[in-house]
């Protein structure tokens, strides 16, 4: 048939041929993932998919609707993944929406997406929330687990090692103190967060402050975690003040790191056979280099 087509001098019409009617009829039937392989055929073709997407897809008149009715129709979503997928659904829509969001959580719901942003490591979140007046000592009141309960921001950020929240929070102005106590500090320890913890001790000048009520001292727990650059800061912040001569005070509580470094690796029964990890090595040298005595308790 083609070649009958062609002895009579009719030519098959090529796509690149047709007239712009023609190809916004045939454009209509496609998805977008075709219309981006029929944009690579030709370049008269990719201009015809590029306007094609200006004037009938990205330019459909939900997008082009104001602001004042977005929010409207955003007040009428409960649901958070409805709102998210809203967001994410155009570029107009995502900070419109994102900041309805957080002034909505900062005045209904006392700030509580600040947590969830802490847990999550989401930055923008977290700078959006306290740009708009979020509260930095917000509490946790429905917790992830059995001891989230209470928490705030920066006990959040340092339980989970996310410096750069951390960061936000303090330059924001959040306290290192919950009820009294260095939380955020000893969360971070405890957690195994050494560089979170270097970071939330840089207004920890004393290696003898001790942790609320207990007697147990920041550089003792730091010992006990194993974690030797936050002993040298301790350490070296002690030598840096005018006073160094070894107190009694200071050589009970360089003593006392040293038998919690100790007591973590080994038991009585076995000190002699088992060898110092690296970190406990460099703390064990430390403590006794400034006059750590064991027998001292």
């Amino acid at each position: 048939m083609a070649a009958e087509a062609l002895e009579h001098g009719i030519l098959p019409t090529e796509l690149h041929t047709l007239p712009n009617e023609n190809l916004i009829e045939i454009a209509s039937f496609l998805g977008i993932p075709d219309l981006r392989i029929l944009s690579k055929v030709n370049r008269r073709l990719c201009y015809f998919v590029q306007d094609y997407f200006q004037r009938y897809r990205y330019n459909a008149p939900i997008w082009a609707i104001p602001n004042e009715i977005l929010l409207e129709v955003v007040q009428y979503l409960d649901l958070q993944k409805d709102l998210s997928r809203l967001a994410q659904s155009s570029r107009k829509f995502y900070p419109v929406i994102t900041d309805y969001v957080s002034q909505h959580n900062v005045r209904h719901n006392k700030s509580s997406l600040l947590n969830y942003a802490a847990k999550r490591d989401l930055r923008a979140m977290t700078r959006r929330i306290l740009r708009v007046g979020g509260d930095l000592e917000t509490r946790l009141t429905m917790s992830w687990t059995a001891s989230d309960t209470g928490q705030t921001p920066l006990v959040t950020a340092a339980r989970h090692g996310h410096l750069e929240i951390i960061k936000i929070l303090l330059e924001a102005g959040a306290s290192q103190f919950v009820d009294g106590d260095r939380i955020p500090l000893a969360v971070a320890m405890l957690a195994g967060h050494e560089a979170a913890a270097l970071l939330l001790s840089r207004q920890v000048h004393m290696s003898v402050t001790p942790f609320g009520k207990s007697r147990v001292t920041v550089l003792q727990i730091a010992s006990k975690a194993k974690m030797p650059r936050l002993v040298k800061h301790y350490l070296t912040n002690r030598d840096s003040q005018p006073q160094r001569r070894l107190d009694e005070n200071h050589v009970r509580n360089l003593s006392n790191a040293l038998v919690r470094v100790l007591s973590v690796r080994f038991s009585n029964e076995e000190l002699l056979k088992r060898k110092l990890d690296n970190d406990a090595y460099k703390i064990v040298w430390m403590l006794l280099q400034r006059g750590a005595n064991p027998d001292i308790r």
